[in-house]
């Protein structure tokens, strides 16, 4: 958690700066939307960005004997990656993607092996282990 800088009610349009910190960047912390005791979203820029990197919605409900509070969290991973590599940004995210199909594709075909395959391996095995077991018995 980073201090966050800023005076005076928090109404739509409200802004905050939050320091840079050990833990990332600094941000803008805007409110681009507020009914009071009902909703609240939250927009987190970063310096360079064109639009929110984040965007936290609040909403309050009055439940019988409670308040239920329900966030919803929103990361626009495009901003993230220009903010993070700059122009090289679209070439680190097309790099990326096939790898992570290549990824999940390997993961999943190595799951069906492990699961339909391997028990017939192993099964095979065992029948190969009790022949030798049986044959040593045996004078």
């Amino acid at each position: 958690m980073v201090p966050i800088q800023g005076d005076g009610p928090i109404t739509r349009g409200s802004v905050w700066d939050a320091p840079k910190s050990g833990m990332g960047p600094p941000l803008r912390t805007e409110v681009s939307e507020l009914e009071p005791e009902r909703k609240m979203v939250l927009g987190f820029w970063l310096s360079r960005s064109t639009r929110p990197v984040q965007v936290w919605t609040l909403e309050l409900e009055d439940e019988a004997t409670h308040c239920r509070v329900r966030l919803r969290q929103s990361m626009d991973w495009e901003m993230v990656y220009r903010q993070t590599y700059g122009s090289f940004a679209i070439v680190v995210l097309l790099l990326l993607l096939p790898l992570t199909f290549f990824y999940l594709v390997g993961f999943t075909i190595s799951s069906y092996l492990r699961s339909n395959v391997y028990p017939f391996t192993l099964l095979s095995d065992l029948r190969k282990l009790k022949r030798a077991v049986e044959a040593r018995r045996q004078p």
